[in-house]
């Protein structure tokens, strides 16, 4: 589960950028909407599909690169921290009986 959920979450992300490849240039108004716009997907992400027992895709995501690459000027990296669910395995239970 975690491995689809990490792909679908890749996946999401790529399309969201898509639109500005090949069309914007790499100047600050483009990494504002790339910031803008990695921000609402992690929003998105967070409550998309959101059930009480799996909660969303996201448990939370922040970005801590965004810059222009400064070996390939024509490229923007763009680097995050995600935090996502992860199934329940075990469940200990202990019991305290008194009489």
């Amino acid at each position: 589960m975690v491995v689809r959920n990490k792909h679908s979450i890749a996946g999401n992300f790529m399309d969201a950028f898509a639109p500005y490849i090949g069309v914007a240039n790499v100047v600050q108004g483009t990494l504002d909407k790339i910031e803008a716009e990695a921000k609402a997907r992690v929003q998105f992400l967070r409550t998309s599909g959101e059930t009480q027992l799996l909660g969303g895709q996201l448990v939370d995501g922040s970005i801590t690169t965004l810059r222009q690459s400064l070996e390939f000027k024509n490229k923007v990296l763009l680097g995050m921290d995600i935090t996502i669910p992860v199934e329940l395995d075990n469940l200990d239970i202990h019991l305290n009986l008194l009489v």
